[in-house]
């Protein structure tokens, strides 16, 4: 299995909660709650 770095920025459409675009980056990505979170953290950098 490929590993990717991934990186994103943004803001958060009006109407749409975190929790609903955590859901569907978990979906899109196949990824469970935790590794979703992850994602989310600020000043997450390696």
């Amino acid at each position: 299995m490929a590993n990717y770095n991934l990186v994103f920025q943004g803001e958060i459409i009006a109407g749409t909660s975190l929790a609903e675009v955590k859901a569907n980056v978990a979906r899109l990505f196949i990824a469970d709650a935790a590794k979703t979170a992850a994602l989310f953290r600020q000043n997450h950098c390696h």
